[in-house]
Order: structure tokens, then sequence, then C-alpha cells
């Protein structure tokens, strides 16, 4: 016979509720083999003040007694190290909460809550939303990874919406909503690393053969396209041949194109402009300037000043491939626009710039650095350029 459970251990009892329980005559229900589930109730006291005072308990469920206790127990623990999560929300509550509020309050960028949110309203919730956050298995997660990858998405979407689960179910715990981060139990999906493909060199050559400044500052510079096309002419020193990227254009969901700051600590950076990128600045300020244009506007506008459309940058991109590629000559493939970062990459380092120097020109570093120091570093950087500019025109 079980031992009677101490004061505050809890209480453990079976309920009538399965098909072959016979139903209770006059209050009493007849003996029988019962196959009800099993439940434990843990007293927590009392919440909130009088008149609406409410008992607080948590109440467990399983197959078997021993199950129960096993969970009981293990509450009986959480709460005497105050690590009983009481109330757990839905998947679905909890992750419009986290995007809603704790990304927020984070300063998440607008792209990065973006992509946020598009993972978390197409793929999390339709498959998780329904679970509670304490009750979330491993099982349930793999079962969606499966259904993702039935759908044809790539791993390389399926390691992005986990490591987005990560992030939200740990601030779960710390908070108190979940005792554990389940995302932290299975393995997370591999990717294989694909290098990006650019330009080579002789296509990045016709490119700049009938291209001007926008082209010029994509593959000598390596800006990012919200980078170039955030670029003010108050952001750029044409006499001392260098330009700060301190500002991005993006897209906001509901608003339409913001101003925003760059990516990262790192990409906040100084550039040096090479001489053939230089010569192109002069004529457009000179444009610019006759043109009655403010000092302190954007370099590549929407023809009123306001910010460039990035899916009008987008076709211009394509063009000017179309453009570079005209018969009698050999089709340019048509890569994606920031590609144009990663033909600036290949070239750096085909110029023989060590890969350090090329990660902080396009702004990769993982190193912590002020304007300051990039003014003094620059030298450094202006002489990779150099070498850009020399193995481009050779």
């Amino acid at each position: 016979m079980a031992s009677r459970r101490g004061k505050g251990d809890g209480s453990i009892s079976q309920r009538h509720d399965h098909p072959t329980c016979p139903p209770a005559v006059d209050g009493v229900r007849p003996e029988h083999r019962c196959q009800g589930r099993w439940v434990a109730t843990l007293n927590l006291g009392w919440t909130g003040a009088a008149p609406n005072r409410k008992r607080q308990r948590k109440v467990m469920y399983g197959r078997t007694r021993k199950e129960v206790k096993i969970q009981l127990d293990t509450a009986v623990r959480q709460r005497n190290d105050s690590a009983l999560v009481v109330a757990s929300p839905s998947v679905e509550k909890w992750l419009r909460y986290w995007l809603d509020v704790i990304c927020v309050e984070r300063g998440l960028k607008t792209n990065t809550l973006k992509s946020h949110t598009s993972k978390v309203e197409r793929y999390l919730i339709p498959h998780l939303g329904g679970h509670r956050v304490e009750r979330l298995a491993p099982e349930h997660v793999r079962a969606m990874y499966a259904a993702m990858r039935d759908a044809g998405l790539s791993e390389a979407t399926l390691r992005q919406t986990h490591a987005i689960l990560h992030r939200a179910l740990k601030v779960a715990v710390r908070e108190g909503k979940a005792s554990r981060n389940v995302a932290e139990l299975i393995d997370p999906p591999k990717v294989e690393t694909v290098k990006r493909r650019g330009l080579t060199l002789a296509d990045a050559r016709r490119v700049l053969k009938v291209s001007g400044l926008r082209w010029h500052v994509a593959l000598y510079m390596g800006l990012r396209q919200s980078e170039a096309l955030g670029l003010r002419w108050s952001d750029i020193n044409i006499e001392e041949a260098w330009l700060a990227v301190e500002q991005t254009v993006v897209r906001k969901p509901g608003v339409g194109l913001i101003f925003d700051t760059p990516k990262s600590t790192a990409s906040c950076r100084v550039v040096p402009i090479p001489p053939v990128v230089r010569a192109h600045f002069k004529l457009a300020l000179i444009e610019h300037t006759a043109a009655g244009g403010d000092p302190d506007g954007l370099v590549f506008h929407d023809g009123k000043g306001g910010p460039l459309d990035h899916r009008r940058d987008w076709q211009d991109w394509t063009n000017i491939l179309v453009l570079a590629a005209r018969p009698p000559l050999a089709p340019i493939p048509h890569i994606a626009l920031h590609a144009a970062r990663n033909t600036t990459a290949s070239l750096l380092e085909a110029a023989g710039v060590p890969v350090r120097m090329v990660a902080e020109i396009l702004g990769q570093s993982t190193v912590q650095v002020t304007h300051g120091y990039q003014l003094a570093d620059v030298g450094r950087r202006r002489e990779a350029m150099l070498a850009l500019e020399s193995y481009v025109a050779d």
C-alpha cells in the first residue's frame, strides 16, 4: 500500500474517465478495474487579494500512478527551488509576445524582425502554436521539420527557424514560462556552407565598362544594397577619398521605406574610395550641386530626393547585366544584387588583400571598432582598394 503523502506534498488520485468505467448511480459507482487517468494535484496556496483570491494549483496527468508520482515529485522540487512553472502560455501566444515585446525591447533591426516574424507566422505557429510552451516536446519540433522538408524547404530555412525557436524558448525559460528549452534537446538542422557566386573578373570588367557610379560603388566598395541606398553626400569626403557607412534604407512592413542604422557595430565603418570611383563621385557631385541638390541629401534617390525603392534598384542591376552582355558578347549570369559584395570579396582576395582586411572593408569584422580607429586605419584599407583597382584594370 502506498504511503500517505505529507502536507504540502500534493495528492494523487484516479479519475473515472475511461469508456469502461461504469456510471455512478445515486452517487455510488460500482466496483470495477479502473483504467482512467491518474491525476496529481499540488496546492500552491492563494493568489490575489480578497475578495478575488484564487487557489492556485498545479495539476498533472498520466496513464499510471507511477507516472504522475514522478511528475508530482519533480513539481515539489521545482516549487522548493522557486523554479516551478505554474501557468504556461500557448506557443502561439508566447511567440507573438516575444516578437512584439522582447524583440522590440532588444532593438532588433527592421530586416531582422521582419525575417523573425516571417518564420514565426509561416512555420512555427502553424505547426507548434497549439501546444503549451511547458508541454512542447522534441517530437513536436521534429515533426515540424519533417513537414517543412516534405514541403521542399531548404535546410537553411529549417536552421533559421530552429534558431528563432531556440531564442524565443530561452527567454521563456528565463521568465518562468517553461522549465526547459526544447530546442536545446534536439540537434539543429545541418546546413552545408555554400559560397555565394559572384561575377568573374571578366564579367565584372564588362559591367563596370557600361555602368556609372551606383555599380562602381557596389563592385569596388562592397556596400550592402541598404547601405548604398542610405548613403548621403555628407557621408562622403571626396578630397580625402573615403566614405562613412552610417545609415541604411530598409522597408518596414505596414510603413514603407525608412532610415535605419547599419546591421551591426562592425557595419558602421569607413571605406576608402578608389580613384576610379572617386572620379565618378566627383562628376555626380557636380551634377547634384548644379541641380540645386541638398548637400546632405541622398546620393542615390528616387528622383525627388526620397529613398530609392530596393526593387527598382534591383531592376536597374538586372538591366545593367543585360546591357553588359549585348551580342555578340556572351551572356552574364543573372546573379543576385547581393552577390556584388561577393564579387568585391573575391576580387580583393584575388588581388592579394588579406582576408581580415577584406572583412573590415565589407563590414563583416566581429571586432567592434570606433570611427576614430577606423579613420586612423584607413591607410591600410586604401592600399587594399588600390590593389583591387589595379587588379581589375589590368
